[in-house]
């Protein structure tokens, strides 16, 4: 008789459970990378193209805003996390020290896949806990795995509020 025991149904049943904790209550969360610059469909270099949508004689294109003929086009993709908005639920106490943290930090927790999205983010869109304001917040910290009994599958990392 061995004294292995088999953990593989163990593992898969917390995992269900961390997956549906993340599937049903977690946030969608919009991830915003650096802008991309595209060619404005009004504009070469300052001047009105023939036949552009928004006409100007001389000065900023009023579509793009530039003289250049280029514009910032925003880039993003939605990922769905858990939010710790209460630090207290995540950063431990120093003892013998009354430190107070605002409310300018959250932490998140998400599938590992999503772990490139966000190292390449520039920040992150969070609807605030009421559902009435959508925060800004850049990454903090490095994303972790906090890997106890599912190694590879979650991430954990803290933001900073902008």
């Amino acid at each position: 008789m061995s004294n292995y025991i088999d953990d593989t149904g163990i593992r898969q049943i917390i995992q269900g459970v961390q997956d549906d904790f993340i599937d049903l209550w977690g946030k969608n969360c919009r991830i915003v990378y650096p802008p991309k610059l595209v060619e404005c469909v009004n504009c070469a270099n300052g001047t009105w193209k023939n036949g552009g949508p928004m006409p100007f004689t001389y000065g900023l294109c009023p579509l793009c805003n530039s003289k250049s003929g280029y514009a910032a086009q925003e880039v993003s993709t939605t990922i769905k996390v858990l939010v710790a908005w209460r630090a207290n639920q995540w950063i431990y106490p120093v003892k013998n020290l009354e430190i107070r943290v605002p409310n300018n930090y959250i932490e998140t927790k998400g599938y590992y896949t999503d772990v490139p999205k966000i190292k390449n983010a520039e920040y992150m869109v969070v609807l605030s806990p009421d559902g009435f304001a959508h925060y800004q917040f850049k990454l903090a910290g490095e994303p972790i795995d906090p890997g106890s009994i599912s190694q590879g599958r979650y991430f954990v990392c803290p933001w900073t509020r902008i």
